[in-house]
């Protein structure tokens, strides 16, 4: 019982989880514009970092943009279901992070610690089971990234920079299972976290309330 009651959501008003996914739609374009902007001007002519072609990266960047005003218009909705939107939100999220991580070096890409926010975010706007699907989410992805560039479908621009093939695939394992398991525990500590904070803030709003009643009797 207790177990289950430690997966069951905690529900937030509807107008207080919209206004959660509008902060999650508004940082992850702030914090997508910063890293790729940030990553580009540090980038020099030795190629340290791997990155795509401006034409690829553009296109990609208009995508998300597109993607992130379409799905703030759609929120504005009153029928909307909340929970299911804000997990398709938190699952793109991770889709993009994903081609972000491809395009950038597969199992050498600097982004790859970028999976953690949508997991962190979906622990806070809806608990542990909405940290969970990201993270299940975002171990598959990786899982798909990591197998592509074992099988050698990697994008040709690659091998101009200081990338190196990946030909053991042990390696390959190693990474997919500590960035798995660590996604996952991410997720259940994020769900923790913002499931105490809740029943802390329940608890103070109900002292308050009773404080604000004896207050009144004592007059």
């Amino acid at each position: 019982m207790n177990l289950f009651k430690a997966f069951t959501p905690v529900t937030d008003t509807k107008e207080q989880l919209r206004l959660h996914i509008l902060w999650l739609i508004f940082i992850r374009v702030v914090l997508l514009t910063l890293l790729l902007g940030i990553t580009a001007l540090l980038q020099s002519e030795q190629q340290r970092i791997i990155l795509p072609p401006h034409f690829f990266s553009i296109i990609f960047i208009l995508t998300f943009y597109s993607y992130s005003i379409g799905s703030a218009l759609i929120l504005q909705k009153k029928k909307l279901h909340l929970r299911r939107f804000a997990l398709i939100q938190l699952i793109a999220d991770t889709f993009f992070i994903a081609l972000i991580v491809y395009a950038t070096g597969c199992s050498q890409s600097i982004f790859t610690p970028v999976f953690f926010l949508p997991i962190l975010a979906g622990g806070l706007i809806l608990y542990r089971i909405g940290g969970l699907i990201p993270a299940a989410a975002a171990t598959i992805f990786y899982g798909a990234v990591l197998t592509g560039e074992f099988l050698g479908y990697v994008p040709a621009y690659f091998f101009a920079t200081r990338y190196r093939p990946v030909t053991d695939f042990l390696v390959s394992t190693d990474i997919f299972a500590v960035y798995g398991l660590t996604f996952f525990l991410i997720a259940l500590l994020s769900g923790m976290l913002a499931r105490r904070l809740r029943f802390t803030e329940d608890a103070l709003s109900k002292t308050v309330e009773k404080y604000d009643r004896l207050s009144l009797l004592y007059r």
